[in-house]
């Protein structure tokens, strides 16, 4: 059995994880979510000791990154967001990569799914890159209603985010998920068994 590794790719509010999810559900897929492991990330103890040698005490009362501290620092200095990337972004990949080297007999498909999944060099792990598209006003709404962030903020992580023709250069495939409703899970379940069927 062949296994297809598929990077998800889109801006917050795209469906990303809610898609990925549902394809977990109803195949014989593993999901490796690249925000999760990004979030182990800072309690590596290499990563922990470079940051700290870097930006100062960040460490909370049990010897943990404080992410409120760290996310008030880079958030509003590019630079110093570059290099928290430089020292977080390798050991992801590492993680990514084993883990579909563990995994990869065990399923017929590994989706890879995050919004840092080009920035990391992700995409060069999968066989193909599926871009979630939905316009700024859904997933404006999508960011309030789902997620409970505050309308202002919503717009500011909108802002933040790169361009629709950045994800689409690195895409097999687009979908708009704008209805979210049957069709459109219909649609993607059925691209992602022809991958298999077309042996891809």
């Amino acid at each position: 059995m062949k296994c297809i590794i598929i990077g998800i790719i889109g801006e917050a509010g795209s469906g990303k994880t809610t898609i990925t999810k549902f394809l977990e559900s109803n195949l014989n897929c593993l999901h490796i979510e690249v925000d999760k492991i990004g979030h182990n990330a800072l309690n590596n103890q290499v990563i922990k000791d470079n940051l700290v040698a870097h930006f100062g005490d960040l460490l909370d009362m049990q010897g943990n990154i404080d992410r409120k501290i760290l996310g008030s620092i880079v958030f509003k200095n590019n630079a110093e967001l570059l290099y928290l990337n430089t020292v977080t972004h390798p050991y992801i990949f590492n993680e990514i990569k084993n883990l579909i080297e563990v995994k990869k007999n065990s399923y017929e498909y590994i989706i890879i799914e995050g919004a840092v999944l080009i920035e990391i060099g992700a995409h060069q792990l999968c066989h193909q890159v599926v871009y979630l598209y939905a316009p700024k006003e859904i997933r404006e709404e999508r960011l309030v209603k789902y997620r409970g962030i505050p309308h202002q903020k919503a717009i500011n992580i909108i802002k933040a985010q790169k361009k629709a023709t950045y994800y689409q250069q690195f895409a097999a495939k687009t979908f708009d998920t704008s209805k979210g409703d049957d069709e459109m899970f219909d649609k993607i379940t059925r691209y992602f068994r022809s991958l298999h069927e077309n042996n891809y």
